[in-house]
């Protein structure tokens, strides 16, 4: 006998209309200045105050469901609204400008590419993770983050597994991990940065629809997150959805959102 489980929940999320799933996602990263063009060209200002050495972090909450963007989402490319940035290094603290974030455009939110074909006759494939941020310091000018694995021809990258935000990733399989600050004193100078670490922790990803409460609606909303195959349903952080996350879900419901 066969037995098919999954038209039992779609089935059952008849029992509740579930709001739309917010699922906050947070990524910290460490970074370590390479080179200072600031200081080789004596521009002055703050930045030259970050000598080769100098550690860093950059701090950036996004909503983790794709952001609605006509024609930027595809199969191997998605967009993350960003809600807050912050980075801090040596005697800089910068949060992000005030009227951008929530942000409003893919090229400030948090793009993540997996396999994504960028050479069609050698067949050469990314993982990536970018962002254009607005740092709102009167020293910091235009501010890009890249990190990205190109893979060998005719092979896949190993940097991240899917599409949905990574809780970690080995950033030495990157190609590229750098962080570029410009200095708004002369924009023909910059800080390079280089990443060397990074954490990504889903806050209460037991409320699975967003209404910043834990109920048996977030039950419903995890069934339909699950037949959609959205980045809700991934409760164990494995960036996979599958049928472990229903008892990953529980154990989230259980633990209570601090």
């Amino acid at each position: 006998m066969r037995f098919i489980r999954l038209p039992i929940f779609t089935a059952m999320t008849l029992l509740a209309s579930p709001a739309q799933a917010q699922r906050i996602f947070t990524l910290d990263f460490q970074v370590v200045v390479t080179a200072n063009e600031v200081i080789t060209n004596n521009v002055g200002g703050v930045l030259s105050t970050l000598p080769v050495g100098t550690l860093g972090e950059l701090h950036i909450v996004i909503n983790g469901d794709r952001a609605s963007y006509p024609g930027w989402n595809t199969e191997t490319i998605v967009a993350h609204d960003i809600l807050e940035v912050s980075f801090s290094a040596g005697s800089i603290n910068a949060s992000g400008q005030p009227g951008i974030y929530p942000s409003g455009s893919p090229f400030l939110a948090l793009q993540l590419a997996n396999n994504d074909v960028i050479d069609t006759i050698n067949l050469i494939r990314i993982d990536a993770i970018e962002a254009v941020l607005a740092l709102s310091h009167p020293e910091i000018a235009f501010t890009s983050m890249v990190i990205r694995q190109d893979s060998q021809p005719g092979q896949l990258p190993t940097l991240l597994s899917s599409l949905f935000p990574p809780a970690s990733a080995n950033l030495q399989l990157a190609t590229t991990r750098k962080l570029v600050i410009d200095s708004a004193i002369n924009s023909n100078y910059s800080v390079t940065f280089t990443f060397y670490g990074m954490q990504g922790v889903q806050e209460c990803p037991g409320d699975v629809n967003g209404d910043g409460a834990l109920s048996p609606a977030d039950f419903s909303a995890w069934i339909a997150a699950f037949n959609a195959n959205l980045p809700a349903c991934d409760q164990n952080a494995d960036n996979v959805c599958s049928p472990a996350d229903f008892s990953a879900w529980i154990g989230n419901y259980n633990a209570g959102c601090g």
